[in-house]
Parts: structure tokens; sequence; C-alpha cells
């Protein structure tokens, strides 16, 4: 069998990752549950070339994602519009199906419509600027051994409309007992527009800045601009 380039050979080579369990049926037939890949892989006799049983099939949701992530590989679970997680080896205290979803998906995990509401209510109280929708990573309340990388998508234009510099946009954490968006160390990525933070838990997170790092970038911004009129002016 040929693959797309007629010198080369396809790649026929099988990997398990994390196989569970076998069977043989009575045709000889041997079936291994690829656990962390969610799914069934079937060798058949005599040609034992494998053939995929797949689960039943799912329904399509891009603000979904989920996958079996290895304790000891560790990996990354990413949303197509990039909301990601990045687990190192070793950091999670097993295998665990890992979930970024966002905030609506799973109502009954943050409260519903009451918990969003005083989300929304914290965020008008002090007076801080939403650069993108909240983002559930789960399963919820999960801690790790070690930080993983939260990567959260952020809206360029709505910063901007909001005259929030894309400097001072942070990770921010949902802490539902106290009613309060905390602030995490963050990092912004403007070419691939995410802002990366790290985390030991898994909660509801959203982009986010508040009125003081909107006052110290603008105050920045208008330095520099300044500098700049003085400079052409001399030259």
């Amino acid at each position: 069998h040929k693959g797309d380039d007629d010198e080369k050979p396809a790649d026929t080579s099988i990997r398990l990752r994390k196989p569970a369990g076998l069977a043989l049926d009575a045709h000889g037939n041997l079936y291994v549950a690829d656990r962390n890949a969610d799914r069934i892989r079937k060798f058949g006799l005599p040609t034992e070339e494998p053939a995929l049983v797949v689960p039943p099939p799912k329904p399509e949701d891009e603000g979904l994602a989920r996958e079996v992530v290895d304790e000891e590989e560790g990996g990354e679970v990413a949303r197509k519009d990039k909301a990601a997680v990045i687990i190192p080896p070793k950091a999670l205290p097993e295998d665990m199906r890992i979930t970024v979803s966002a905030a609506t998906a799973r109502g009954s995990a943050t409260g519903g419509k009451a918990d969003e509401q005083e989300r929304q209510r914290a965020i008008a109280d002090k007076e801080l600027k939403p650069a993108s929708p909240p983002v559930e990573y789960g399963p919820e309340g999960t801690t790790f051994k070690a930080p993983v990388t939260l990567l959260l998508p952020y809206s360029a234009a709505l910063a901007a409309a909001q005259k929030v510099p894309e400097g001072a946009l942070k990770v921010h954490y949902w802490n539902k007992g106290k009613g309060e968006w905390e602030k995490l160390e963050s990092t912004v990525d403007r070419e691939k527009q995410v802002v990366k933070a790290k985390t030991t838990h898994f909660s509801l997170y959203q982009v986010l800045a508040d009125s003081e790092a909107v006052a110290a970038g603008a105050a920045s911004l208008a330095a520099d601009a300044s500098f700049a009129f003085r400079d052409l002016y001399v030259f």
C-alpha cells in the first residue's frame, strides 16, 4: 500500500496508549481495549491487520475538548479556538480525562445562572474589563502535583474597544468561595492572541484586565507617544 507520496510507503505502525484489557472471540479475533485513546482495536486472523471499533459518536462541539491524559507522559488538551491546558509528566495524580469547555457547557458544575450573575457582578464591582468568555477546565477541583499551563484566547478587538492595552490582560481565576476574581501571573502572546498562566488546580478562568493595569498601560502608551513626538520635533 502506497501513501500520497509514491516513493514512501504509508505508515502502518500501531501505537497503543495504555492497553487495559484483551479478549478473544470464537473466530480467533483479538480485541485490545486502548484505554487512554478511548477505543478498542480488533486484530483479525490471518492478516493481523487492525480494524478500529469506534465508540458511539458524540455530538460535535467546538466549545469542548476532552482527552485522557497519561499520568506518566502528560500531554496537551486544546480546543479549536486555542483554549488549552499543557500538563507536564507526573503532574496528575492518575490517568485522567481532561476537559476544556465553555462555562455554559456544564452549568451545574459552576452553579448555573446564579453563579454566572455573581461572576458578572464581581466584574462590574471591580471594574474589570473582559477580553474573553470564561473557560472551564475539568474535572473541576482537580489538583496537580506540579503546575500546569493554561492558555486562554482573547479578542484584541474587544480589548481595543475598551481601551485596554493587550499587555494589561491577565488570566483570572473565579474563587467561588469568596465570590471574586483572583489574578494570576500571566504572559500575553500577541502573535497567537492567547494569555498563558500557571495553576495547580482546575476551575473557571477568564481573561480580564483590572482598572489599575489599564490605567498604567494607558499612561505608559501616552509617555511613549509623547517621547516619540519630542524626538520627531527635535530631528
